[in-house]
């Protein structure tokens, strides 16, 4: 019976896409945003001031790479839309990929003076 529920779920859990967890980190806390709201996605350290909100860690599928999580600037954006505008970020700080090419982590920012 276990080899059944393994056989099935097995697969199932190879095609669960890519997955954004937030946890706040910082002590700046911003109103949320509307689910749709727009941030800047930054690759370095913004020029302005800014306040640390929290942090994004990516988990996804085996599909996506050896070790999950978003591989591209454009899908760590669409996955962590939702997390960013949630909790009143308007930037999102990323960090550097893995070994195989994913994201695996973003800081959720709040810019001043944008």
């Amino acid at each position: 019976m276990k080899t059944k529920i393994v056989a099935v779920l097995a697969p199932a859990l190879l095609l669960t896409g890519c997955f954004a967890t937030f946890t706040k980190t910082g002590e700046f806390t911003a109103s949320p945003r509307s689910i749709d709201c727009d941030f800047t996605v930054y690759t370095t350290t913004p020029k302005r001031n800014f306040d640390e909100i929290g942090l994004i860690e990516f988990g996804g599928n085996m599909l996506e790479g050896s070790a999950g999580g978003p591989g591209s600037v454009s899908s760590v954006k669409s996955k962590s839309a939702e997390e960013v505008c949630r909790n009143g970020g308007n930037g999102l700080l990323l960090w550097e990929t893995n070994g195989f090419g994913n994201y695996k982590k973003a800081t959720v920012i709040y810019v001043h003076d944008v």
